[in-house]
């Protein structure tokens, strides 16, 4: 069995400029503090992540993160009734901060996020901006528990555990630099979300990405078995099945995860990346499977984060 941190352990380790995987309510997260070249060096390190890939920063209070960019009025009112939250935004980087620039590349942009999580803010008080990407290889599935960082580090990386995340994906990020503001990574803050929120903000979903974007890789999220998606019975027989809603009798138990009975959106994304990583590493499938999930809510982001790793997607 691997043994977690305590969270007093956890500040020590990050104030000595180590690494350490925390929860946030999105996915956990690989910390090291923003304002350490050595800490966000050791990220790109463990994550073997190409160090053209930016980082997105923590701030325990949007005060802090609004001290760190620089936002336009629109943009300030979009955070202030969202943060604390799952939502990143991309914006210039103030000439006060104190974030090295390997955390964002040497760009003048930065992207910054006020968490909803009580561990991660208690940590974010006593330690300071955190630079946290997910806490797994690059490329790799996300991790919605300890567990999943230990099984992607093979134990390497000190975890602190808080239980399962509660959203599941990882934050919606949003471009403030310019007007209509371009959402350019779905998440749990939808475009029709958005719209109701803020009548008065104009939001387009954005047609490509750049490396201003962290996690922008177009392969990203993926399991070592083959993925595909769309499936329809009748299924392959050595093929592991991602399931949504009422069905799938005769599907052997140790073959099949249910996202959502009932349907609820936000609980298929909640159990997304453990079904992934369930099949993955503990079912005896060839393969995995995914029905088709509907585009609809969160569904955009769930179905984002599928088709970047999926391997083929069956029509």
């Amino acid at each position: 069995m691997y043994r977690f941190l305590t969270l007093s352990e956890a500040v020590f380790w990050l104030k000595e400029d180590e690494i350490v995987g925390l929860p946030t309510e999105t996915v956990y997260g690989l910390a090291g503090r923003a304002e350490s070249v050595i800490a966000v060096e050791k990220i790109y390190t463990a994550k073997k992540r190409s160090l053209s890939n930016p980082l997105i920063v923590h701030y325990s209070s949007v005060e802090l993160a609004l001290k760190n960019g620089i936002f336009c009025e629109q943009g300030k009112e979009l955070v202030t009734q969202i943060w604390p939250g799952p939502l990143t935004v991309i914006v210039p980087k103030s000439s006060n901060s104190k974030v090295v620039s390997q955390a964002h590349c040497g760009l003048p942009s930065i992207a910054l996020r006020v968490p909803h999580h009580p561990v991660m803010h208690t940590l974010l008080v006593q330690v300071g901006p955190l630079a946290a990407p997910s806490a797994n290889p690059s490329g790799n599935l996300s991790p919605t528990t300890a567990e999943h960082v230990h099984l992607g580090f093979s134990g390497k990386i000190p975890v602190l555990d808080a239980g399962p995340c509660t959203i599941g994906v990882e934050s919606t990020i949003i471009d403030l630099r310019q007007v209509p503001f371009s959402i350019v990574r779905p998440g749990y803050w939808t475009l029709e979300r958005l719209e109701a929120r803020f009548p008065k903000i104009t939001f387009q979903e954005a047609s490509s990405l750049d490396i201003t974007t962290p996690g922008s890789l177009l392969k990203h999220y993926a399991p070592k078995k083959s993925l595909f998606l769309n499936i329809t019975p009748p299924f392959e027989a050595t093929m592991g099945i991602i399931g949504f809603g009422p069905g799938y009798q005769n599907i052997p138990k140790r073959q099949f995860v249910q996202l959502s009975e009932t349907q609820n959106m936000e609980e298929v994304a909640r159990n997304i990346f453990s079904a992934l990583h369930y099949l993955d590493h503990r079912s005896p499938c060839a393969s995995i499977g995914v029905v088709p999930i509907p585009e609809y809510g969160i569904g955009k982001a769930v179905n984002d984060r599928l088709a970047k790793a999926a391997l083929k997607i069956h029509v």
